[in-house]
């Protein structure tokens, strides 16, 4: 059900559950606020169209709280260097990345990935916590982000020997889950072989949702669940923890695009 309350209702709606969550909030001016110290800055445009199209506040709230925890995550110890033997792709929303850019000078790395409301950034994932690459030490080791990212896939591939679920009918074709939730279920759509192995399994093309950071779900399109699943991509792309997008993908011939019914 869609929700009607104007911007600057809902503005200051969102602004009185965060300070209940304990959040010091500032408002900066219509649909843009800063939470937290350091100061993260969210223009709420995109998130008031979330709203408007049912997306709960309670959801809302631990979205920003994500964002704004995950903020601290970027800042590293500049006396160690870069392990990369820990190096790790990993998906976020772009709206993470503009949420958390204007605290911060020097900034996570990150390239675009195949829509625009996703990005791919680089972690370094250590044993009692994780922490996001920045570009400025990429730039140090004299290597690009792609470099870089070649290594972390190459990581993200040995770490990747994990159980796929297989749910659904033979007779209309096969629904494969990844939900280890180990941080890196989204981000594997990134590995080619992953992909291909579930492309031989579908009937049809392959499918893949990844509507937050900690599921994959793949199916072919000649599959008569795909309405179904799209409805159900959006719904968790709007209320699940660390959302990524709604969009599905096509994966053909190797190459991962944009699925266009």
């Amino acid at each position: 059900m869609a929700n009607d309350l104007r911007p600057a209702a809902f503005q200051r709606l969102l602004v009185k559950r965060l300070r209940k969550e304990g959040c010091a909030v500032e408002e900066r001016g219509p649909l843009e606020i800063r939470i937290g110290s350091p100061q993260s800055t969210f223009f709420l445009g995109n998130i008031y169209e979330q709203y408007c199209e049912g997306a709960r506040i309670g959801h809302i709230v631990r979205k920003l709280l994500n964002v704004v925890q995950e903020t601290n995550q970027v800042i590293a110890s500049e006396d160690k260097p870069l392990d990369l033997t820990r190096l790790f792709p990993m998906l976020k929303s772009h709206e993470w990345l503009d949420g958390i850019l204007p605290a911060f000078t020097d900034v996570p790395a990150w390239r675009p990935f195949v829509t625009p409301d996703v990005v791919v950034t680089l972690v370094e994932d250590m044993p009692t916590s994780l922490r996001y690459v920045r570009a400025s030490e990429i730039k140090t080791l004299g290597r690009t982000v792609d470099d870089m990212l070649d290594v972390a896939l190459d990581n993200l591939v040995e770490r990747s020997e994990v159980g796929v679920h297989q749910l659904g009918e033979e007779e209309t074709g096969s629904i494969f889950v990844l939900d280890t939730k180990d941080g890196y279920d989204s981000t594997r759509i990134l590995l080619t072989p992953l992909m291909e192995h579930l492309a031989e399994k579908v009937k049809g093309n392959l499918i893949i949702g990844i509507p937050n950071r900690d599921c994959l779900i793949g199916f072919g399109n000649a599959n008569p669940i795909t309405v179904e699943m799209a409805v159900q991509m959006n719904e968790d792309a709007l209320t699940r923890p660390y959302a990524l997008t709604s969009t599905l993908f096509a994966f053909h011939a190797g190459k991962l695009k944009v699925y266009r019914d």
